[in-house]
């Protein structure tokens, strides 16, 4: 489900106004996201009864959801026109102006419809989208806490309280409503899986494992071959199994400290990983089949499993998770290579990787990054050298790099054309003091070689760095810097400011 989704209301017509099966295509074809079958519909059925308002409301949904906002704000303007206190056009008005980015036109015909219908669902879950559209998250949470005062069971209410409570760190509260739609609506696996991701984040691993589960099947584990199972715990003795990476590189790299606890069940085990990964884990664990993506891999397994599902059938929880670090290991003439390389740089210094933001930045990773002239002010620190080892730079940031004043520039070095894989990311930390990263891979690989590193989070952080912690149990060397409210990297950097300037002053190494 999208977030926040405003509820458009299609109003169906009354029975009786249209033939059985035009009943069923206006119900379905919507639902179906049928939009070119529903626009032909529609039109057809205005054609035969013009003053068929229900069908114009259809059309004006149409363009809505495939962004024609003026279409759709036309179409329900001449509804508005037609029946200006019809609390559907009304409330669908409001949802086409916050999508127009019209906020106070949205609020003015919500409240409106809310004056003529001051009990209606939809409407008071609509202002509570548009509060969180305006950034105004205390009026959204109290506008979806009253929503479910009147309709306890109001689906989307749910949701949406579920998902701001935790961003702004009401984490109880998320759990609460997670567990409310689990019980309302038992089959929906996305619930299963969101009450999941909560109970991981507050640390309660052993359920939260459990219903993690509940998550889509990757590729690989969608279509098993005759004969195939998933592994769930049986005996892998003599057995060949296939284990698949799944979703980012930090995912693989978390996880694969369980590797080793599948070899010692004695399976012949195939392993599928990111390219990036490849050179980095045939190192690590040499005993194992780790083929590329483009040779050929056995048609057919005993079993299949995914790698983040290993945490769940080892049964981890925080007082069992394997963390011995490292588990990752670097080939000896990477590490000298790299040893030769940096020693050239300013001899006394601390030397100290860097990461701000991802690649590419997408909308779940915006909210980790840090903005470079926010990041860069730690240049600053006289006794560093900073290597950035962020794969691929924006021109903004090349662009702010080089108006930096020239002693600032002088303490930063670019790395990012020699990035060509994570194990000669992984040789490159293997000779530096420190690492400071946002929330990507690059802490998972420091982490997993028992680098010291500082990892800066959000204040919403993801499930595997918990709450109130400032180290992780996942990574003995981590230490947790993280945002005491939402989008405040200034506290953050200042404190990984001075941290830094006391390192520098006293010539240690980082502490853990």
């Amino acid at each position: 489900m999208a977030w926040p989704e405003f509820c458009f209301i299609l109003l169906m017509p009354q029975t009786g106004a249209l033939l059985e099966v035009e009943a069923r295509l206006f119900a379905e074809l919507p639902a179906q996201r049928r939009w070119a079958e529903a626009v032909i519909f529609f039109e057809g059925l205005l054609a035969v009864r013009p003053g068929f308002l229900s069908a114009v409301n259809a059309l004006a949904l149409v363009a809505y959801e495939n962004r024609d906002y003026d279409a759709a704000l036309r179409l329900l303007a001449g509804l508005h026109r037609r029946e200006p206190k019809n609390i559907f056009w009304l409330n669908n008005l409001g949802v086409v102006l916050a999508a127009r980015g019209e906020c106070s036109g949205a609020w003015a015909m919500l409240d409106l419809a809310l004056k003529l219908a001051p009990a209606h669902a939809e409407i008071l879950y609509n202002r509570a989208c548009l509060a969180i559209v305006e950034g105004r998250a205390e009026l959204a949470l109290e506008l979806l806490r009253a929503t479910l005062a009147h309709f306890p069971e109001h689906r989307r209410s749910l949701f949406g309280l579920s998902r701001l409570a935790k961003e702004n760190g009401l984490l109880a509260e998320s759990v609460a409503c997670c567990r409310r739609l689990c019980d309302k609506f038992p089959e929906n696996a996305e619930y299963r899986f969101n009450l999941g991701l909560m109970l991981l984040k507050v640390g309660a691993w052993e359920e939260g494992f459990t219903l993690y589960e509940s998550r889509p099947p990757v590729g690989g584990l969608k279509n098993l071959a005759a004969g195939e199972k998933l592994w769930r715990g049986e005996p892998l003795a003599g057995k060949t199994m296939l284990v698949i990476a799944e979703q980012g590189l930090g995912d693989t790299i978390i996880c694969a400290r369980y590797l080793p606890l599948l070899e010692c069940l004695n399976a012949r085990l195939t392993v599928a990983v990111q390219e990036p990964l490849l050179e980095l884990l045939r190192n690590s664990f040499p005993e194992l089949e780790i083929p590329a993506a483009n040779q050929k891999k056995s048609s057919s397994y005993d079993y299949r499993i995914s790698l983040l599902s290993l945490p769940h059938r080892f049964r981890t929880r925080l007082d069992n998770l394997p963390a011995v670090v490292p588990y990752l290991k670097v080939s000896t003439a990477a590490r000298e290579r790299w040893r030769s390389r940096l020693s050239r740089q300013k001899n006394g210094c601390l030397k100290i990787g860097v990461v701000w933001a991802s690649n590419p930045i997408n909308l779940k990773e915006k909210r980790r990054a840090l903005p470079l002239s926010l990041f860069s002010r730690l240049f600053a620190v006289a006794g560093a050298v900073f290597f950035s080892l962020k794969k691929d730079q924006e021109a903004s940031d090349l662009s702010l790099i080089d108006k930096l004043p020239a002693e600032l520039r002088s303490r930063y070095v670019d790395l990012a054309p020699e990035l060509t894989d994570l194990h000669e990311t992984a040789a490159i930390m293997e000779n530096l003091d420190l690492i400071i990263s946002c929330d990507t891979s690059v802490p998972h690989l420091a982490g997993a070689l028992a680098r010291p590193v500082w990892l800066l989070l959000p204040f919403d952080a993801d499930w595997r760095w918990l709450v109130k912690r400032e180290d992780s149990p996942w990574y003995p060397t981590m230490r947790l810097f993280r945002q005491p409210r939402p989008d405040d990297w200034q506290t953050v950097l200042a404190r990984v400011e001075r941290e830094l300037r006391r390192l520098s002053a006293t010539g240690n190494h980082a502490e853990n």
